[in-house]
Order: structure tokens, then C-alpha cells, then sequence
């Protein structure tokens, strides 16, 4: 998906919509959004309501979230955190 990359800002720009929308899929981004952050021990944090990617590998570097999880909402409304994928311990249910 990387090469059908033409521009990358505010927006990212691809060729193919289709293209897009399979890769989404395939790499589980869609269910990124709204999933829940907690601390290792289990406490809440809120839920991902964004996440930045490197380009040039494809690798999700952080994740945006805030106590809704829908980026709908402006983060100038509400109080957003985000934090390097590095600091991550593990992902799943």
C-alpha cells in the first residue's frame, strides 16, 4: 500500500480508493480507532481516536487518545494524550 501513496499531509492522498479501503482492512486499522487504552495494570486510560504512521515503513509510531475515542470531537473541546508505539506492551482484548 505504501507505493500507492501519492501525497501525505493533513490528508493522505492515494491513487485508487479501493486500494485503500483492502489495505485498512487487511492491516486491522480499522479497528484501531475506539479501541480501548489501559495501563499494564488494567486501569483506563480512554480509547485511540487516531493514530500517526512512518511513511516510509508503514509502522504506526504513536497513538492519539482521548476519553471518547472518536475523533469527531475537536481535541481543542477535550483533553487528548498520546503515546509512542514503543511504549506499548501488548495489543489485543
Amino acid at each position: 500500500m505504501l507505493e500507492s501513496l501519492k501525497q501525505i499531509g493533513d490528508v493522505i492522498l492515494v491513487q485508487n480508493e479501493s486500494d485503500a479501503q483492502q489495505h485498512v482492512v487487511v492491516y486491522g486499522l480499522n479497528y484501531l480507532v475506539g479501541s480501548e487504552v489501559v495501563t499494564e495494570v488494567g486501569g483506563y486510560l480512554g480509547k485511540v481516536r487516531d493514530f500517526a504512521f512512518n511513511p516510509e515503513d508503514g509502522q504506526i509510531a504513536t497513538i492519539e487518545f482521548d476519553s471518547f475515542g472518536t475523533p469527531v470531537v475537536p481535541s481543542s473541546v477535550l483533553s487528548t494524550y498520546a503515546v509512542n508505539c514503543s511504549e506499548i506492551i501488548s495489543v489485543g482484548p
